[in-house]
């Protein structure tokens, strides 16, 4: 991801999004956040991008939804589809976190569909 210009409030928010992910990235449900570094130096300063090392998906929920039709006709992966997150949103909340940003796009799963993990803590908060 782009990194803040040095001395941006941006530079805040992305430090709370990565401490706030690498503080569940263990917790069932959740996309594991391996490890982040930074890299391309700008001139005058700073780092251009931030590089997260996650667990590798095959893609977002919207993505089955919408385009792979993986739920069609297939009530048990829904109802997996649905409590997956919903058990991933609960263990964040006994950890402190709270997401705010739900949706399919922030939902990573495999490619059956069958393994889901919540993603991308940018809007998340204690």
């Amino acid at each position: 991801m782009r990194n803040a210009a040095p001395g941006s409030p941006r530079v805040a928010d992305l430090q709370r999004e990565l401490n706030i992910h690498r503080s569940i990235a263990n917790q069932r449900g959740v996309v594991t956040l391996n490890f982040s570094f930074v890299d391309n130096p700008r001139a005058g300063g700073g780092n251009e991008y931030i590089f997260l090392m996650l667990n590798p998906a095959a893609g977002d929920l919207s993505n089955s939804i919408l385009n792979r039709q993986m739920y069609a006709d297939r009530p048990e992966l829904v109802k997996e589809a649905f409590l997956q997150p919903a058990d991933a949103v609960a263990e964040c909340h006994n950890a402190g976190v709270y997401h705010r940003d739900l949706r399919p796009r922030n939902i990573w799963c495999d490619s059956e569909g069958g393994s889901l993990r919540i993603a991308n803590f940018e809007k998340a908060t204690r």
